[in-house]
């Protein structure tokens, strides 16, 4: 469940983030089909990004340290299943009962509306459907609905060519598309702002198009002429919707200059830093130990306080008594889930560092990242008090001591 909360709450982050820059760097532009792609990626990256998460561990020290597979300790105590359906998520999901209820009836509208249509006929694989409704014309997926009366043939030429254009460029999938993602994640503002900016951006394309059909300024007042009228539905591209405003600015700018195209290559360091940022966990932490550990990372030897070396690259490894399953088995029988970690829902990896003594004794014992909630205090206790382990040997044969990575995984689910 707790996944689920940071799930939505990074995905909003990164999709606010990108719409934001997509509004300072690009909404001006007269790149309608490249904003058109980058409208439909914004989301689409938004929910790949938190979905991919890479743990860095002991890799990045780039030295070669034995470590051990990680141990997960998993709880399924009473404690956490009351818990599982909160007030936020009974919430949440009134939300997505009543948005996917609208979109039915969306849908529902647009149905009905067409069985009360006898009149159609069909052009280029395309549905052509004559209504009595003056000032209406609208186009849903490869079917246009329009009054043929209501202006002279050049008027509904170019009205019926700006919906082909929607038809043709398959608009209505990008406005189903980003329907569906509303209803996901309904509560999320950008989402709704991006629905409009897409619908938008298809009206642009469509105007541009039709607008070569004929003088730009009698394009201009074929819109003024057709400026009423209500939209059936909010999944439906009508010809009189949508800012007429911006639409007109848009259709007499100038086309954007060529140069301006290198400012998409921002796309590509804005997406990295975006993964980089929810996608790698650990990194920094583990790079700070680092530096505070080991000074020079080549150096295969450690001084410790007798003075001995502590080998990090040895012939043989030390081995606990039974091998890797009796020490998973000892895992499991001697390490517990701490109560506030529980409480606050604290679950992640705690990665630990110790020394196998000559001897086979477990000492300087190290937590490398930790999680808090008492993980990290009871993953040491639980190393400390492990039996003796097989030393382990150089290459002369000797006894010697070295150092290990055990990562624990504490997990709710």
């Amino acid at each position: 469940m707790n996944n689920l909360w940071q799930y939505h709450l990074e995905s909003t982050m990164i999709i606010t983030v990108l719409f934001l820059l997509y509004q300072m760097l690009f909404r001006k532009e007269t790149f309608f089909q490249i904003n058109r792609f980058l409208l439909l990626l914004i989301p689409i990256i938004s929910y790949i990004i938190p979905l991919i998460h890479i743990e860095i561990t002991s890799e990045i020290y780039n030295n070669p340290i034995t470590e051990l597979k990680p141990f997960i300790i998993e709880t399924m105590s009473p404690t956490v299943e009351k818990q599982k359906l909160p007030w936020l998520m009974i919430f949440y999901l009134i939300g997505l009962g009543v948005t996917t209820l609208f979109f039915i009836q969306k849908i529902t509208t647009v149905k009905k509306f067409v069985k009360n249509i006898d009149s159609c006929k069909q052009i280029d694989g395309i549905k052509i459907y004559h209504i009595d409704k003056e000032n209406t014309a609208f186009s849903f997926f490869n079917q246009i609905y329009m009054n043929t009366s209501s202006y002279d043939d050049f008027d509904n030429q170019q009205i019926l060519y700006h919906e082909k254009v929607h038809v043709k460029q398959k608009h209505s999938f990008d406005v189903l598309f980003i329907h569906l993602l509303i209803i996901f994640q309904w509560f999320n503002p950008i989402l709704w702002l991006l629905k409009k900016e897409i619908q938008e951006n298809h009206e642009f394309i469509a105007d541009k198009e039709t607008s070569l059909l004929s003088k730009t300024m009698q394009y201009h007042d074929l819109l003024l002429r057709h400026a009423t009228g209500i939209p059936l539905s909010s999944l439906v591209h009508s010809f009189n919707h949508y800012s007429l405003k911006r639409r007109f600015k848009m259709l007499l700018k100038k086309q954007s200059s060529k140069r301006n195209l290198l400012k998409y290559l921002l796309i590509i360091p804005i997406i990295m830093v975006a993964f980089w940022s929810i996608s790698i966990s650990g990194a920094e932490q583990l790079q700070a130990k680092n530096i505070s550990s080991f000074s020079t990372l080549d150096i295969l030897t450690q001084q410790t306080k007798d003075t001995s070396k502590v080998y990090q690259v040895v012939k043989m490894v030390a081995k606990f008594k039974g091998g890797s399953k009796e020490l998973y088995k000892f895992l499991a029988k001697n390490i517990s889930y701490p109560k506030l970690a529980k409480e606050k829902k604290i679950q992640g990896r705690v990665y630990l560092e110790f020394v196998v003594e000559k001897d086979g004794s477990i000492s300087d014992v190290e937590v490398l990242r930790g999680i808090g909630g008492g993980c990290d205090e009871e993953a040491i206790r639980v190393i400390k008090s492990m039996p003796k382990w097989k030393p382990a040997k150089n290459d002369k044969g000797e006894v010697v001591r070295s150092k290990y990575r055990l990562p624990l995984k504490f997990s709710l689910d």
